[in-house]
């Protein structure tokens, strides 16, 4: 499994993301955070591609400027050489997902939340087609809330997410 802090996020003192064979124990960094001027950046929400050969994750310094990668499971990967996913609109991208039928490039779907920006602050969910090369909106949130961590159910037609007000999740 992915390694994450207590609050759910890869947000260690390092910043690096690990991987642990929960079964043998063995620990490997997949991403190095490299500090930035501003220090290491935040990664969140790593999640596996279905086949285990990849982990998607959102990373953004201090709360901005989020965006989507997609890395090797196996292979040690700078995180300020790592290339942000082509796919959608990459800029506020905090939360983000694959469908179980996903390969992260040409099949499936890829749901994320979006923040349009400091002058609006708008939050939205999106779903991204891979094969049609298509980015469809699901919800725009009420003033004043948030959307946060998108999941799908194995049907790839369904989608959960969190509401919170003000940053707070009830």
């Amino acid at each position: 499994g992915i390694i994450r802090g207590t609050d759910g996020e890869v947000t260690g003192t390092t910043g690096d993301m690990k991987v642990q064979n929960i079964a043998t124990g063995v620990t490997r960094t997949v991403v190095t955070n490299v500090a930035a001027p501003n220090g290491p950046l935040v990664m969140l929400n790593p999640a596996f591609t279905a086949d285990g050969k990849k982990i998607l994750f959102t990373a953004g310094n201090a709360g901005t400027n989020y965006k989507v990668y997609l890395v090797s499971s196996q292979a040690g990967t700078a995180l300020a050489t790592a290339t942000a996913l082509k796919a959608a609109e990459n800029y506020n991208l905090r939360y983000a997902t694959l469908s179980p039928d996903s390969d992260g490039a040409t099949t499936g779907l890829l749901a994320y939340t979006r923040d349009t920006g400091p002058t609006t602050s708008t939050h939205e969910l999106w779903v991204y087609n891979f094969a049609t090369k298509k980015s469809t909106l699901l919800v725009q949130a009420e003033t004043g809330r948030q959307l946060k961590h998108p999941v799908f159910l194995s049907d790839n037609d369904t989608i959960a997410y969190v509401g919170v007000k003000s940053g707070i999740q009830n």
